[in-house]
């Protein structure tokens, strides 16, 4: 510090550069410990970390995600180096033109739908083509006839039409039978007339609308001679494609930036239908559909339309592992000599190492579940349908709960460098913290099936199993034993099921149960992470011993860590008892202490490159107190423009239009209160 005062004052023809070069010019022995630090716990690491990564992620997946990041890293348009100075009107031009050039960099290079997700992933941000990417193309593909994919498809795929998701409104989120907006249809022009039926009906939070979309898939509340049929979909034009306004009978908007000034550069916006005209054949019809004079043919399934959200869920459960993963790796460098030998420190990080890999693992499950469905609704075969939608809406919410308390609980454990911007926090929280999604009412009649002793789908087979165990644990090794974990786990799953069904037979009003709804499907959540993490360690060890042996402790972590986070649950139900309580507290001291040399590696595999990560915190390279000063030295305005003149100091920003000015305004004689 001596040093640094005694030169600040030194002349520098350098001028503010020189705080660029400051620490060439003044070298810490502290500058690249934490890079020591790091390469040693590498070389810790018990297993091939490499072959880790394959496993996760598949060779060829790899080696098109470096084809696809070179061009990235190439684009100027796409530096983050300003991402967090930009005004919102500057974030949301910059999502445009993002989405602009991605569209071009994808007809250039000829990527196909595997690359041009990975470029999007890799970008890191919501921008305006993302919910036309990731919704409405599915929702074409799956819910149009075949006429009506030839009409729309297409244009769709080549980004010559561009549409919206557009199902919440002003007053009302994920209940879509409180909808306000109508389609009521008129037998004399066979038209369908929308209605946003006051202002509160408006479609509210709708990416991609502020200002680019030109269609929008809506979800409205169909009406027919006077008949509420419910939620459908239908495909809309909202903007000219010549002049892109509004339509006549449309009102469009933008509702302004978000909380964290992240995914701004994703246009959120509103619409207001008013006696709005559309064809008939602007319902989407693969299933429902309403024929000339007003006829209403029902779907096979009531939740057919839903069937987009079942992918889009599964989506969000994997990027959410990803983002709990990515947040540790910003804290695996942190900001003191070996910050994971702290108990503290490594309690309260390494759980969120094992909840990633179980989510990833949850995630490559429900895709090989909606694989399966897919395939058996090609057969006409719907069976399926309810416990998938459970599924993919209960792993959804577990996800996006632990992703947004674990990128929290990281921050804070990297102390006041994690309250930076440049640590890249607050962008992933806002990122990742959006809402929840809870379905109770297939694990009700489930537990009504399982009480008249009726088979049941494998993702709820503990309702038959697990529902009256009591724990069997009389040593704390006995804590390891995999059929114990699952069977605990079932076990309370299993009661919050049958407790949430107790009420809904007393006739309780279903939103009085909200509270017994989120406890159930935490803990059925819960119960398929840990057998999708179980199932994935017995994989691996089959494949790769070394490395299925760190996944079966990276397993008992998870479920250790999550019967504890528990325990009253368990012993309000009598399933646990204090003393076995106490063996699995110590057990879970064991496992972290056991698995804490190959913390480094299990974040390591994850390969997530410097590019996507931004942050100061978790460089590959552990040089963070040389990216700390280097993000402060670049920064605008207060480092980068100040004024220099010839071999005088640099004035600070606003010296001479707010600083110089206060200090030396008259001021009357006053005696300065004691």
């Amino acid at each position: 510090m001596s040093q640094v005062q005694s030169n600040a004052n030194k002349p520098s023809d350098a001028g503010p550069c020189s705080l660029a070069t400051l620490p060439t010019e003044f070298p810490s022995a502290a500058g690249d410990r934490t890079a020591r630090d790091l390469e040693a716990a590498r070389l810790r690491c018990s297993f091939p970390t490499a072959q880790l990564t394959e496993l996760l992620y598949g060779a060829e997946t790899l080696r098109m995600r470096q084809r696809v990041l070179e061009v990235l890293e190439a684009e100027p348009l796409f530096s983050r180096a300003d991402r967090y100075y930009c005004s919102y009107e500057e974030q949301v031009c910059r999502g445009l033109a993002w989405a602009k050039r991605i569209v071009e960099l994808r007809d250039q290079h000829g990527w196909d739908d595997a690359e041009f997700s990975c470029a999007m992933a890799l970008l890191d941000e919501y921008i305006p083509i993302y919910l036309h990417y990731l919704m409405v193309l599915p929702v074409l593909r799956t819910q149009c006839t075949p006429e009506q994919q030839e009409r729309w498809l297409q244009p769709a795929s080549d980004f010559r039409i561009i549409a919206c998701y557009a199902q919440t409104e002003l007053a009302h989120g994920s209940d879509l039978s409180g909808l306000e907006t109508t389609a009521t249809y008129d037998k004399v022009t066979d038209e369908f007339i929308i209605d946003s039926n006051g202002f509160t009906g408006a479609k509210w939070w709708i990416g991609g609308l502020g200002a680019m979309a030109t269609h929008a898939v809506l979800q409205v509340r169909l009406i027919l001679h006077g008949r509420d049929y419910g939620p459908h979909l239908f495909f809309v034009p909202i903007r000219s494609l010549e002049t892109h306004e509004a339509l006549p009978g449309i009102t469009l908007g933008s509702i302004g930036p978000k909380v964290f000034a992240t995914t701004n550069l994703l246009d959120n916006g509103f619409v207001h239908f008013s006696g709005y005209r559309v064809p008939r054949d602007c319902m989407l019809m693969r299933f429902a559909r309403v024929e000339k004079g007003g006829a209403y043919v029902k779907p096979p399934h009531p939740k057919l339309s839903y069937a987009v959200m079942m992918y889009t869920r599964s989506s969000i459960a994997r990027n959410t592992g990803w983002g709990l993963a990515r947040q540790f790796t910003e804290s695996k460098t942190g900001d003191e000599a070996s910050v994971l030998s702290y108990p503290m420190v490594y309690h309260r990080l390494l759980p969120l190492v094992a909840q990633s890999h179980a989510i990833l693992a949850a995630a490559d499950q429900m895709e090989l579940l909606l694989q399966r469905f897919g395939e058996e609704v090609q057969r006409g075969n719907l069976s399926d349908l309810a416990e998938v939608h459970a599924t993919t809406c209960c792993l959804k919410s577990s996800s996006v709960w632990l992703c947004a308390n674990g990128i929290e609980e990281a921050r804070r454990a990297l102390g006041g460098h994690g309250y930076s911007a440049y640590g890249g926090y607050g962008h992933m929280f806002g990122n990742y913290a959006s809402g929840n999604t809870i379905e109770a009412r297939f694990l009700i009649k489930c537990v009504d099936a399982a009480d008249a002793g009726k088979s049941l789908p494998i993702t709820v087979q503990y309702l038959a199993q697990h529902r009256d165990y009591a724990c069997a644990v009389a040593s704390k090794e006995d804590w390891l034993r995999t059929s114990e974990q699952l069977k605990l786990l079932g076990c309370r799953a299993a009661h919050r099921a049958t407790i949430l069904a107790a009420e809904h037979r007393a006739g309780r009003v279903w939103s009085d149960l909200n509270i017994l709804c989120w406890q159930m499907s935490v803990a059925h959540g819960d119960w398929l992470l840990a057998t999708s993490l179980h199932t994935r360690a017995r994989d691996y060890a089959q494949k790769q011993p070394e490395i299925g042996q760190v996944f079966k402790r990276v397993a008992d972590l998870f479920c250790l860590h999550t019967v504890t986070q528990h325990l009253a649950d368990y012993l309000e139900l009598g399933i646990m008892s204090p003393i076995q309580a106490r063996l699995l507290r110590q057990q879970l001291d064991v496992v972290l202490q056991d698995l804490l040399p190959d913390a480094v590696g299990l974040v390591d595999a994850f390969a997530l490159p410097d590019y996507l990560l931004d942050s100061v915190l978790g460089r590959n390279d552990g040089r963070v107190y040389h990216a700390i000063w280097e993000a402060a030295a670049n920064s605008p305005p207060i480092n980068t423009t100040a004024v220099c003149n010839g071999t005088k100091p640099a004035l600070p920003f606003g010296y001479k239009e707010y600083i110089q000015p206060m200090r030396q305004r008259p001021v009357a004689n006053r005696q300065a209160k004691l």
